[in-house]
């Protein structure tokens, strides 16, 4: 298969999940998001801490709830995604890779966690280019997508520990 057909395969997915409404491409995101994290931390990497090992309290809850999902999605989203769209560059899943990839990098807390961020960028990308589709304003879909999960994942370390 060459790239082409990969990228026209990734653009017939998007147009797949844009016919869904956006509220249940959001919370689809978020749900397969949860299953690869746990699919990381439980079965391929059990015995590695693959995220951040923060102090729980309200500064780090309001950081990694809000004000990190937001610059993450102005950044590798709405900034880098955003402008290739505008160029309309056909190669949608180069970007979303190469973006996926800089979202990877950015949560460099050990090599499982590089991973998974990968898988979670690609996520990200997809939704954004789905609501991108729909809406005016695609960062506030994957803000609250991203937004959510990190605070699931957040709650869960509070109540775990």
């Amino acid at each position: 298969m060459d790239k082409v057909k990969f990228n026209s395969t990734y653009i017939s997915l998007i147009e797949y999940i844009s016919s869904f409404d956006l509220v249940k491409s959001t919370f689809l995101v978020i749900l397969i998001n949860l299953l690869v994290t746990i699919l990381f931390s439980y079965i391929l990497f059990p015995k590695v801490n693959i995220g951040a090992n923060e102090k729980l309290s309200l500064l780090a809850f309001t950081f990694a709830v809000i004000i990190i999902p937001m610059i993450e999605t102005l950044v590798f989203q709405n900034f880098f995604v955003g402008y290739f769209i505008k160029k309309d560059f056909s190669n949608i899943l180069l970007v979303t890779f190469i973006s996926s990839l800089l979202f990877s990098f950015a949560h460099f807390y050990s090599i499982a966690y590089i991973f998974k961020t990968f898988v979670s960028g690609f996520l990200y990308c997809t939704l954004f280019l789905v609501a991108f589709r729909k809406v005016r304003f695609p960062f506030i879909s994957v803000f609250i997508a991203h937004a959510t999960f990190n605070c699931i994942g957040f709650c869960i370390d509070y109540f775990l520990k």
